[in-house]
Parts: C-alpha cells; structure tokens; sequence
C-alpha cells in the first residue's frame, strides 16, 4: 500500500522575498543624558531634585540646600544628606558613594564564630549533648545483639515474622535489663 505523499509548498508563497523586515519602523531614541545641574533637597528634606544652574538662585531663596548623596558603608543605607549637613553625617559614619570604601561589602555577621562558640560550650555544659551521646551510644550497643538474634532465628529456618518476634524480644529484655 503507497503511503500518499504531500503536494510540495512553495516556502515563500504569497511573500515577496525582498521586502525588507524593518520596513517602517522608527528605529529606537537614545536614552536621555544625565541631567545637567545641582541635586538640591526640599525644606522639609522629602524631595530631591536636580536644579539647572541657571535656576540654582531661585531654588535657594525658596530654602532649598544643595545636597550630596552619601551611602553608610556598614548599613548599606543611602540618603540624600543638605550641604550644611554633610560634616555630621561623616561623623555618623556616612561616606561619599564615590569613595571605595562606602562600595565594600558589609560584615553583618562578624562575631558569629564566637557567638557559635558559646552557644556551642553552654550546650555542653547544660549535658543536653553528653545525654544525647549516652541514648545514641546505647542504641548502638544493642543493635549487634538484636541483629544477631534476629540472624540466627532465620538461619534455623523461621520466618520473617518470626525471626523478627526473637529479635523483639531480645531488645525488650535488654531494655528491661537497663531499667
């Protein structure tokens, strides 16, 4: 029996090849520059913006301050800090964004080793560690007499079942024998 084939297609049927695929579109604006001017903040410290020099003298006589951006380097924490303000803010540990030191990774979890050390000690000292080792130490120790019990029931021809019954046993006169 033929199989029936497929009448061939034409793959540009229809399309004429050489329309070119931009055809009509615009091609994308270039993002804006960075704007021109002085970054002032608000009175009240809520907005910053960045004031064109020439508007520089107006801005100021509506009391807004030029501004510095200033990042604490422990904290990550970045603000907008007055010029009149930027002295007590280098006290308070901010720093310059340009500055390497303000962009060097924070440590928020120096002093864990010690941390973990004492943790570590009090738990040893509590005995909740030393009690823990006792009950695992013990379990151990009866694991070889059960599986033996239960090894040499099933080797005299007993069944799972009952192979498993011997060694039950046996770990309840053990337990018992603990008691």
């Amino acid at each position: 029996m033929a199989t029936p084939t497929l009448p061939t297609m034409d793959t540009d049927q229809g399309q004429d090849p050489n329309v070119e695929l931009n055809a009509g579109l615009t091609p994308s604006t270039p993002p804006p520059a960075a704007p021109q001017g002085t970054p002032m903040i608000s009175p009240d410290r809520s907005d910053v913006r960045i004031v064109p020099d020439e508007q520089i003298a107006g801005a100021q006589s509506a009391n807004w301050e030029p501004a510095k951006k200033m990042v604490h380097p422990q904290t990550q924490d970045s603000r907008w800090v007055p010029s009149s303000q930027v002295e007590g803010a280098q006290a308070a540990g901010y720093v310059d964004p340009s500055v390497p030191a303000a962009s060097s990774e924070s440590h928020p979890f120096q002093g864990l080793g010690s941390a973990l050390t004492n943790t570590t000690e009090g738990l040893l000292k509590s005995g909740v560690i030393g009690t823990a080792q006792d009950a695992y130490r013990g379990i151990t120790e009866d694991i070889p007499a059960v599986f033996k019990t239960y090894e040499a029931a099933r080797k005299t021809g007993a069944s799972i079942m009952d192979a498993y019954n011997a060694a039950d046993a046996k770990a309840r006169e053990i337990n018992d024998a603990k008691n």
